[in-house]
């Protein structure tokens, strides 16, 4: 039995195997070796077809445990979270039922729960309640036995992410959310086989599967310094960004599997564009044109595109560019092009260094 009460999966598995075991006994010695079926080819087609049942029905055996509604079963350890098993709540317009979300105006809120045996997967919906007034992206993360495992942002307005992730039963799970207004909804922990995934609903929120290295911040103000270099080298780039605003975009990744490199090196980048001397256009304005303009690879932008993006955003210029992983470095290319023109001003390149990221224990 398993923390809730229920066989485990090996409980329910052990008896469809030892059943299974000897169905297969008896058409083995029963069936298989009688004269009429003995050397005919059709006994190998029955007989792949009965292992394949058995597998099927132990298979099934083992993911019967009902789902966990964590919005019933008592945290661990918490502060402050509330948990809402019988109300609906309300992301963009679509209702779900039961959530997780604030009790406290605290800077971060989290809960904490001991995944019981049997059961391999996590998934919940993650975004801001429509009754909420904030105005602000709201960041939830899932952590587990300390380590970071997934963390997603979410504007205001925007569709809710999905989240399922694998979690190794009898490990700590814990769910943290800044600020008040976001909701964990229909949280639920699954039985049988784990499936990690972060699917953003269209429109919906940015979401960030666990980074394997991040880049030098040096490297990023290197980068942003030689950006500014090349910009005051030239007399027309100068005057055009004299009065002008710059964009700066999620770079695309080549060979990097992590979306969360990405993500990281922008915020750096951002802050490393404004101490160079940019005037810079709030990232979540530019993340709101994009979402209308339905734009899922700034690489692919083109001219007519971009002269879109100028008009919403109110940006001048926009700050493209990938990451290349190179093994033992990394490659960012950059380049600022103009909206109004779709050409390009300036380009860079920079390698730098990687820097794993050390795991708690």
């Amino acid at each position: 039995m398993n923390e809730l009460g229920w066989a485990s999966p090996e409980e329910f598995g052990r008896p469809v195997a030892l059943l299974g075991e000897s169905l297969m006994l008896f058409w083995k010695e029963r069936v298989v070796q009688t004269s009429y079926f003995k050397g005919r080819a059709s006994v190998v087609l029955m007989t792949v077809a009965l292992a394949a049942a058995v597998g099927a029905f132990a298979n099934l055996a083992a993911a019967g445990l009902p789902p966990v509604d964590l919005t019933r079963m008592d945290p661990a350890s918490n502060n402050g979270f509330c948990q809402r098993p019988d109300s609906e709540v309300a992301i963009r317009g679509k209702v779900y039922d039961g959530y997780i979300g604030f009790c406290w105006y605290g800077d971060t809120e989290w809960a904490t729960w001991r995944v019981p045996s049997g059961y391999a997967t996590f998934q919940a919906y993650v975004g801001i309640d429509d009754e909420s007034r904030r105005d602000k992206a709201s960041t939830f993360r899932v952590l587990i036995d300390g380590d970071l495992a997934k963390s997603v942002k979410v504007e205001p307005g925007s569709k809710a992410v999905q989240l399922s992730l694998a979690v190794p039963p009898g490990s700590s799970l814990r769910l943290e959310m800044e600020r008040r207004g976001g909701v964990f909804a229909e949280p639920r922990l699954l039985a049988g086989p784990a499936h990690a995934a972060t699917t953003p609903e269209a429109g919906g929120g940015t979401a960030s599967a666990l980074s394997p290295f991040v880049v030098d911040p040096r490297d990023i103000d290197r980068l942003a310094a030689s950006l500014r270099q090349k910009v005051d080298a030239n007399a027309v780039v100068r005057q055009r960004l004299a009065n002008g605003q710059v964009a700066v975009s999620t770079f695309s990744l080549i060979d990097v599997s992590s979306p969360s490199v990405a993500q990281n090196v922008a915020e750096d980048l951002y802050t490393a564009m404004i101490n160079s001397g940019f005037a810079l256009v709030e990232r979540g304005q530019l993340d709101k044109v994009l979402r209308e303009l339905k734009i899922q690879n700034m690489g692919l932008v083109d001219p007519k595109t971009a002269l879109k993006i100028g008009q919403l955003s109110g940006c001048d210029v926009i700050l493209l560019g990938s990451i290349s992983d190179r093994g033992q470095f990394v490659a960012i290319n950059a380049r600022l092009m103009d909206t109004a023109t779709g050409k390009s001003l300036v380009a860079d390149r920079i390698e730098m260094r990687k820097m794993p990221i050390q795991r708690g224990g």
